[in-house]
């Protein structure tokens, strides 16, 4: 396995590192079976290109989402894969997708806690591990209300619900 000196502007490994190594071994796990897959077709079908999607563990832990086309030589014993990096391109499109689902809800007049619960559900989405919540302030008794916290213990949300907010 050959890579080129551009997969360390791409997943900050030196190819000297990653070449000849087994690369599933940084690919999400439910992306093996599809990359499997299209390599199969590629080697099944030299000259005709196969594309396909797959997460990849950057060098500094995060995933990336790499959208790789690859073509086999005739012959079958040569693939060459080009792949470029979508993350931000797929991060920019959950994060609009979430914004319409939100939009939708006040456009149909959903209860405030169906929409703020699509809020945190958004928020939650953007950094994997968070949880999220959002509080309200009824400034008649300056007391905090839960707003909506979907993934957050029900106990710790009792728990803030109705706290006096502010001095005295």
């Amino acid at each position: 396995v050959y890579e080129s000196p551009s997969i360390e502007r791409l997943l900050g490994y030196r190819p000297e590192v990653v070449e000849g190594q087994n690369l599933f071994a940084v690919m999400h796990q439910a992306d093996v079976d599809p990359v499997r897959q299209a390599m199969a077709r590629g080697l099944e079908r030299p000259g005709e290109a196969q594309a396909v999607e797959f997460r990849v563990r950057h060098a500094d832990g995060t995933w990336r989402v790499l959208d790789a086309v690859g073509v086999a030589q005739a012959g079958g014993d040569l693939l060459i894969v080009n792949s470029r990096d979508v993350t931000e391109r797929r991060e920019a499109e959950a994060l609009v997708a979430a914004q319409n689902r939100a939009l939708g809800a006040i456009a149909q007049g959903a209860a405030l806690a169906d929409t703020l619960a699509v809020l945190v559900d958004l928020l939650e989405s953007r950094d994997p591990g968070a949880l999220a919540s959002i509080l309200t302030y009824d400034a008649a008794s300056r007391t905090l209300r839960h707003g909506a916290a979907p993934n957050l213990a029900r106990e710790y949300c009792a728990a803030i619900d109705g706290l006096v907010a502010g001095p005295n």
